[in-house]
């Protein structure tokens, strides 16, 4: 692997997990991460929901920012007339392709999803690129997001002659920004996503007492939008347009892995040779020491599917895990019951979980380790292990059952997958979608400055979630990644992933300053704030 220039080495020495992980209150005091120092004066606004019509975005987005960022020209002759003061007319919008509607079902047949169930055939072996369009929004079905989200999953994933997934040699933050922007990755994948979580930068241990690695890639057209708008470099993402906003196509994923060993590698799961920094103990705290990697073979225990459609550029937020041979999570288990119907003293599960000791109680649960034992001549924490469970069993508010549509695509795809006879080598299928959150009409409710999760305080969304009429989102309004954010799943402090994804300003703990106000702010309020990976770029390099 290529030496680091200082900016790329502190991308990756600090980055973490909060890149692209939702979050919780939690508390700050523990934060793992130093931040960066502030890039301005603090401004925050009201911590409710605004879904009314944005007054200063257009959701399709928009390139006119014209902000001299140092050497980075940002938008050309346009933004320097506006800034200028002279009114520039902006390009018409291309029109947003409309998805075709689905067919009606055969007379007393059950809707599938897909509703044409024709369009699956093609995805194995190889999967096709992704053909976007607009989806319905409420009450029309909710499938063809469900159906986009396993398209990219499965291209991400699409194994080489050696299993190695795809996306391991996507874009990365080290070769995407800085010094280094534009190189191969190296030969054997580097994870440079950290190791500890968003909210209370807590490590998950797993059940062997290895802590669970973290990996961030990007698709060639998110690095395609960051060189087109010149934001390589931490100076140009401050200075970005605020309206600048992602195209459809963009992808960025985040991974958790877990250690196994080499010469026993489990056959059910996606497995790769990796390069992760060596960790340290440093003054009570885990730090990552990127000058000495290791070299291991990890198992893919989660992923998170992030992409954009035609007409939503917010991102559809989507994950997936991995089932055993019946489908079921064996990363870890699903409560009983929604969090309100759940006894602190209820045990979730008498059996146990790649991340959860059998017996642990839901009070027990979820909880980061309060001190660190960490053996650094072993990696590992020899008496130590975190137990996480799934709060929100359906990932919604309202209900412990998967979504209907959810339910029927995993099942067309695990008898995909039943029947295409692929080799050993492809183990897509043994991983299912667990759901997905997007704006539900983002010409409505996306824009600068907008908080993106559902007022709570309506009584029609209290009982229905984001199934109700007035749900600004759609699709699993509970989501979240028990291997990626493990101990942020309350109910007051975890609604979804946009309770962190939003276009408000942004502070150095990844969080929105509405809600994070002892914090400096990194990120000024911007459509791209959507993604942590330019906060984070913003606030390793103030």
């Amino acid at each position: 692997m290529h030496g680091h220039a200082p900016l790329t080495r502190l991308l990756i020495a600090a980055v973490g997990i909060a890149a692209m992980t939702s979050c919780g209150k939690g508390s700050h005091d523990d934060m793992m991460v130093d931040p960066g120092q502030p890039d301005g004066d603090v401004t925050t606004t009201p911590d409710s929901p605004d879904a009314g019509t944005p007054d200063t975005a257009s959701p399709t987005g928009g390139t006119g920012g014209g902000i001299d960022a140092g050497t980075d020209s940002m938008g050309g002759t346009g933004g320097a007339m506006a800034d200028a003061g002279i009114e520039v007319d902006a390009p018409p919008a291309a029109p947003v392709e409309e998805c075709p509607p689905d067919p009606e079902p055969a007379p007393g047949a059950e809707p599938t999803c897909p509703g044409n169930v024709a369009e699956l055939d093609s995805w194995l072996p190889v999967t096709p690129a992704v053909h976007g369009c607009r989806p319905p929004s409420h009450p029309d079905t909710e499938c063809r997001f469900y159906q986009f989200s396993w398209q990219n999953f499965l291209i991400a994933t699409q194994p080489d002659a050696d299993g190695k997934p795809a996306f391991l040699g996507w874009g990365t933050v080290e070769n995407t920004f800085g010094a280094h922007a534009g190189e191969p990755s190296p030969e054997v994948p580097v994870l440079s996503g950290g190791v500890t979580q968003a909210g209370g930068r807590q490590v998950l241990v797993d059940q062997n007492g290895h802590v669970v690695y973290y990996g961030m890639h990007m698709n060639r057209q998110f690095v395609d939008f960051v060189n087109e708008h010149h934001l390589i470099t931490a100076d140009a993402v401050r200075h970005a347009d605020p309206n600048l906003a992602f195209p459809a196509d963009v992808v960025e994923l985040k991974s958790a892995w877990q250690i196994v060993d080499d010469g026993a590698a489990p056959a059910d799961f996606i497995t790769a040779r990796v390069q992760v920094p060596t960790l340290r103990m440093k003054d009570g705290q885990m730090a990552q020491d990127m000058t000495n990697m290791r070299e291991v073979t990890v198992a893919l225990l989660a992923l998170h599917v992030v992409f954009t459609l035609p007409g939503h550029p917010e991102f559809i937020w989507s994950t997936f895990q991995h089932v055993d041979a019946d489908g079921l999570p064996d990363v870890a288990p699903n409560a009983p019951a929604n969090p309100q119907a759940t006894s602190p003293s209820a045990i979730i599960s008498s059996k146990g979980g790649l991340l959860y000791h059998s017996g642990t109680t839901a009070a027990s649960g979820n909880l980061g380790l309060a001190s660190l034992m960490f053996d650094e001549t072993t990696q590992s924490f020899p008496t130590q292990r975190t137990s996480v469970y799934r709060v929100f069993p359906g990932s919604k508010s309202n209900t412990t059952d998967l979504d209907d549509d959810v339910t029927a695509i995993n099942e067309l795809m695990r008898d995909r997958f039943a029947k295409a006879q692929l080799p050993a080598t492809d183990r897509r299928g043994h991983y299912l979608l667990v759901g997905a959150i997007w704006q539900d009409k983002p010409e409505k409710s996306f824009g600068v400055n907008k908080l993106l999760v559902n007022d709570d305080s309506i009584p029609d969304i209290k009982k229905n979630g984001g199934d109700s009429p007035q749900s600004i989102t759609g699709g699993e309004d509970r989501l979240s990644s028990t291997a990626m954010e493990s101990f942020t799943q309350a109910t007051d402090s975890f609604p979804n992933c946009f309770s962190c994804h939003d276009t408000r300003a942004t502070t150095g703990r990844g969080v929105p300053a509405a809600r994070d106000q002892s914090a400096p702010v990194t990120m000024e309020a911007k459509m791209i704030n959507v993604s942590h990976i330019f906060s984070e770029v913003s606030r390793l390099n103030p």
